[in-house]
């Protein structure tokens, strides 16, 4: 696994060897950078579920500003902040914790890009999503990025509040949600 793009692309990053995770395809990667490239520089990322802290890298090497990256597996923890010390990032924070803690310890914050990778079997994206809503934790023309190997319908309550665009990449799906402009108020 490497770093695909930006000033620090072809580096190597180290991965997590067990099966606590799961990593995104750079193939993957490489096309949700390309959909959100004119995101990324000067930004400020949530990685929640950062697994080898892939997507904080890429996002350092393409010009983020700040990173959050959270995992809350020990193993997993441990190379995201390996990874991010390769590239000499700074103005980057990396937690083990729960991401349900860390949404609670970041609450007050806001994100550009906030990044949803979560373990396939289980609804951890979508608490995350209900979470991050309910502290308003996106700004108002940011971003989430959420991968997961189910269709979730659009008109979900989950999405509600957000423009939703999916793409498919063999089993993975990539939701990219964007909050919906406020309506004027009715005359």
């Amino acid at each position: 696994m490497q770093i695909i793009g930006g000033r620090f692309r072809g580096k190597k990053l180290l991965q997590v060897t067990d099966d606590t995770t799961r990593s995104t395809t750079c193939r993957v990667r490489e096309n949700i950078f390309n959909l959100i490239s004119a995101n990324v520089r000067g930004s400020r990322i949530l990685d929640l579920f950062s697994g080898c802290g892939a997507f904080s890298c890429e996002s350092i090497s393409r010009g983020a500003n700040s990173i959050v990256a959270n995992d809350n597996c020990i193993k997993a923890y441990s190379i995201t902040k390996k990874n991010l010390e390769s590239i000499h990032a700074t103005n980057t924070q990396v937690f083990n914790l729960d991401y349900q803690d860390l949404i609670r310890k970041k609450q007050s914050e806001t994100f550009d890009i906030i990044f949803l990778d979560p373990p396939y079997n289980g609804e951890f994206g979508e608490h995350a999503i209900h979470l991050i809503t309910k502290y308003k934790m996106l700004n108002k023309n940011g971003i989430i990025v959420f991968e997961t190997n189910k269709d979730i319908a659009q008109d979900s309550d989950l999405f509600n509040g957000f423009d939703v665009r999916i793409k498919k990449y063999g089993i993975a799906r990539v939701h990219l949600l964007t909050p919906q402009p406020d309506l004027p108020p009715l005359q």
